[in-house]
């Protein structure tokens, strides 16, 4: 596929489209923020017995799944690039069936609290985290 060049004011071509857009997109990434997911920690569990399923969003797409009895701490270790602020959703997995647990918490560039917080009446999971 041959993309045209594109001309400046003098006739002089200044670059293929492909290349405006990649620089475009290299200069969004660069100004991008990411969220370091730590760990989950499960202080009230959703099931009766055994592990909770717990799952992590950000932005809308899941990044995380894993198992956590009461009172336990898991490893999370995942980066993810956002841009100005995202949304982090916990969810306990039954099955393919996932229940949110609270409310969305709203991730920015700065001013963050130490971990976040999701819990319902049956439910409590903190989830440590940086953004840099």
């Amino acid at each position: 596929m041959h993309l045209p060049s594109v001309a400046g004011r003098n006739g002089r071509g200044i670059g293929t489209a492909s290349n405006v857009v990649l620089s475009e997109y290299r200069s969004r990434s660069r100004k991008s923020e990411h969220i370091a997911l730590k760990t989950l920690k499960c202080i009230r569990r959703n099931d009766i017995d055994g592990f909770d399923e717990p799952r992590i969003k950000v932005g809308g797409d899941p990044v995380w799944n894993g198992a956590v009895k009461k009172g336990n701490s898991v490893n999370i270790g995942i980066d993810v690039p956002f841009t100005n602020k995202v949304n982090v959703i916990a969810e306990e997995m039954n099955g393919t069936n996932a229940q949110q647990i609270g409310a969305a918490a709203e991730v920015r560039e700065s001013g963050n609290p130490a971990f976040l917080t999701f819990k319902t009446s049956g439910t409590w999971y903190e989830v440590y985290f940086d953004a840099k």
